[in-house]
Parts: C-alpha cells; sequence; structure tokens
C-alpha cells in the first residue's frame, strides 16, 4: 500500500528515508494513474517480498502525492503531467 504524503510530511517521511524513495504523483480522475497504480503495487510488494525473506529493511520506501489535494507540492517537485513517478536518493 502506497503511503500518502503532504507536504507537512514530506521532509521528515521522503527527504529523510533510507535508500530509495518512489513517490507516484496522481490525479484523482486520472485514467492512465488508475492504470499504472497496480504496476506500482505490484512493484513495492516484491520489495516487501524480498527485504522480508532476507530478513533486511526495505530497500525502497513507496508514497503517493495526491494532485487535488497537495497541488502546491506537486509544483514544487516539478510534476506537470500525470502519472508521474520520481525517485529520489
Amino acid at each position: 500500500m502506497l503511503s500518502p504524503v503532504d507536504s507537512g510530511s514530506w521532509c521528515e517521511r521522503v527527504e529523510a528515508c533510507d535508500g530509495l524513495a518512489v513517490v507516484f504523483f496522481y490525479a484523482p480522475w486520472c485514467r492512465n494513474c488508475k492504470a499504472v497504480r497496480p504496476a506500482l503495487e505490484r512493484v513495492e510488494r516484491r520489495f516487501a517480498r524480498a527485504a522480508a525473506e532476507g530478513g533486511a529493511p526495505a530497500e525502497a520506501s513507496f508514497f503517493e502525492v495526491d494532485f487535488r489535494a497537495q497541488t502546491k507540492l506537486c509544483y514544487e517537485q516539478r510534476v506537470f503531467q500525470f502519472p508521474t513517478v520520481h525517485f529520489y536518493l
């Protein structure tokens, strides 16, 4: 399950993330976003499963940002099309 993030929690969740942070920027009305979400959730489950089998912490954390609720944050991160996936180290 992708963890929602907003402007208030961006620094403590995404920027302070150990390893890779994968952020899915979406718009609720976007048909392409709805089509891409299941594939991204499968990737997230694979990372979680691999971490559980290896006994190590997950190498990546997955987040989502709703454009309707967080328009300013999307523009600050230079997101102008949907869906958009950004990778942060």
